[in-house]
C-alpha cells in the first residue's frame, strides 16, 4: 500500500544525511543521543500527519467498502506508528555509526528547540510529497527504460511501468 513507502521513504529522507563513520570509543553515548535524535527527527505530530495520509488514501480509493474503510480508520493508525517506531529503532545505531557525539548533540540540541520540531513536522509532509514524485519519476524511467529496450530487442511483451500510487 502506498501509505506505508510514503511513510518509510519520508522517515528516511526526514533523518538527513549522513557523516564520516564514527569511531566506536564512545558508542554507548552516540547511541543514547543518535536514539533521542531519531525520536526528536520524527515531530511531534507524527500521529496526526499519518492519521491525515490514511484519511487521504481512503478519499483516494472511493470504491473502497465501507466496511474496509472503518478496518482501515480503527487498524492503520496504530500499525503505522509500530511500523514507524520499529524503523526508528533500527535507525538510531545507523546515526550512533554516522555521526560523532558533537554532531548528535547538535542535532539533538536544534531538534528539541520549537524551530527544529517544526521543521521536523515539515520534513515528514515533504517526505510525503517526495515519495509520490520519486515513484512518478521511477514509473516515467521505468517506460523509458523498457521502451528502449525493446525497440533494441524486439519484447513480445511490454511489461507494465510502476503505478506512481495516483
Amino acid at each position: 500500500m502506498r501509505i506505508l513507502s510514503i511513510i518509510f521513504v519520508s522517515l528516511t529522507l526526514s533523518l538527513g544525511a549522513t557523516a564520516a563513520w564514527a569511531q566506536d570509543g564512545d558508542r554507548a553515548r552516540r547511541l543514547e543521543l543518535a536514539t533521542r535524535f531519531v525520536d526528536l527527527s520524527m515531530g511531534e505530530e507524527l500521529p496526526k500527519l499519518v492519521d491525515q495520509i490514511i484519511e487521504e488514501e481512503l478519499a483516494a480509493n472511493p470504491d473502497m467498502p465501507q466496511e474496509e474503510r472503518d478496518w482501515m480508520r480503527r487498524n492503520m493508525p496504530a500499525l503505522t506508528m509500530t511500523m514507524i517506531e520499529d524503523i526508528g529503532s533500527q535507525l538510531g545505531p545507523v546515526y550512533a555509526d554516522a555521526f560523532t557525539v558533537p554532531e548528535l548533540e547538535a542535532l539533538v540540541a536544534f531538534y528539541e528547540t520549537p524551530l527544529g520540531r517544526s521543521i521536523a513536522t515539515k520534513q515528514f509532509e515533504i517526505g510525503a510529497r517526495s515519495q509520490e514524485i520519486l515513484a512518478g519519476a521511477l514509473g516515467r524511467f521505468f517506460e523509458r527504460l523498457v521502451t528502449k529496450y525493446c525497440q533494441e530487442f524486439d519484447c513480445e511483451e511490454v511489461p507494465v511501468a510502476p503505478s506512481s500510487g495516483k
